[in-house]
C-alpha cells in the first residue's frame, strides 16, 4: 500500500492463447501473475473472470482451475506417480497415463528400472532439472485447468529439455490460457502474444520486437 507496483494495466486474456510476459527483474511480472491468481488483492481496479469480479469468486474454486510450473518446482521424496497425483489425489489410472504422455514423462519412465514408481529423492534430487520440470508439468495437468502459468519454468534448462517442455505445452494450448513468464528468447517463439512490463506499465508488442528486446533482457537477467 505504500507504492504502486503496477499502474494502468489493461489486459484481456482468452482461451487458446499463449501469452509471453517479459520484463527486466523487478518489473512486476511475478506481481502481475500473483494478482491474477488471487494471491494479492488489487488496491485499485478489478480482475474480471468473464463478467464476475475475482474478489467474488471462492479462492479455492478459482485456484483449482490454475496449474503452475515454477522455476524450482518442489518434488517430494516419493515416487513419480505420487508426485504427479499430489495435484489430484483422486485421479484415475487413465488420467495419470494421459498426463504422463502429455508432459513427456513417459520418456523418463521408460528409462527407469521401477518406471512410474521410481522414487525421486528429496526435492527430486535423483532427477535432472528437465525431468523435474516434466513431473511438475504433469502434476499441474492432472486436474482439469483453464490457466497454465509457466513462471521461468524453462530457465536453466538446456535447449533440448526446453524444447520438450514447450512442445508439450503447445499440444495443450488450444484448451488453455498459457502465461509464460520468461527472460528467454526461445520461449517467445512459442507465444501468440507478448506483453512487456517496464516500471509498472504494460505494453503489448509484436513478437519480432519482443525477440529483439528480449535478447537484452536475457542478458540483464543473466548478469544479475
Amino acid at each position: 500500500g505504500r507504492t504502486s507496483v503496477l499502474n494502468n494495466i489493461d489486459l484481456t486474456l482468452k482461451q487458446g492463447q499463449r501469452i509471453g510476459v517479459i520484463g527486466a527483474s523487478g518489473a512486476g511480472k511475478s506481481t502481475l501473475v500473483d494478482i491474477l491468481l488471487g494471491f494479492f488483492p488489487c488496491s485499485n481496479g478489478r480482475v474480471w473472470i468473464d463478467t464476475i469480479d475475482l474478489q467474488q469468486i471462492d479462492p479455492e474454486s478459482w485456484r483449482q482451475q490454475i496449474g503452475i510450473v515454477s522455476q524450482e518446482p518442489f518434488l517430494f521424496d516419493a515416487s513419480i506417480k505420487e508426485n504427479i497425483c499430489y495435484g489430484n489425489p483422486g485421479a484415475d489410472e487413465d488420467r495419470i497415463q494421459e498426463v504422463v504422455s502429455l508432459s513427456g514423462c513417459d520418456e523418463i519412465i521408460t528409462r527407469l528400472p521401477d518406471g512410474i514408481d521410481t522414487r525421486v529423492g528429496e526435492r527430486g534430487s535423483l532427477l535432472s532439472g528437465g525431468e523435474r520440470k516434466r513431473v511438475a508439468l504433469a502434476r499441474a495437468l492432472i486436474r482439469p485447468i483453464s490457466i497454465l502459468v509457466l513462471d521461468e519454468a524453462t530457465s536453466e534448462l538446456d535447449p533440448s529439455n526446453e524444447k520438450a517442455i514447450l512442445a508439450a505445452v503447445d499440444r495443450l494450448a488450444d484448451t488453455l490460457i498459457v502465461l509464460n513468464v520468461s527472460h528467454r528468447t526461445s520461449v517467445l517463439k512459442h507465444c501468440d502474444r507478448v506483453v512487456l512490463l517496464s516500471n509498472g506499465q504494460l505494453d503489448e508488442i509484436e513478437i519480432a520486437e519482443a525477440l529483439k528486446r528480449d535478447s537484452t533482457l536475457e542478458g540483464q537477467s543473466r548478469r544479475k
